[in-house]
């Protein structure tokens, strides 16, 4: 249980520049892949 208050911000910046409503999600027609952060990073890690 952490008990800090989580504050929002509308105008915070990411990256420099304010993002819209849907910037960070994959819009219409996105193509999703069905690999798992662990499979990639087996596949991406040199030496395994």
């Amino acid at each position: 249980g952490d008990s800090r208050e989580v504050v929002t911000d509308p105008l915070a910046r990411y990256f420099g520049s304010v993002p819209g409503e849907r910037t960070l999600v994959p819009g219409e027609g996105a193509m999703l892949g069905k690999i798992t952060y662990r499979e990639w990073l087996d596949q991406n890690t040199p030496g395994k």
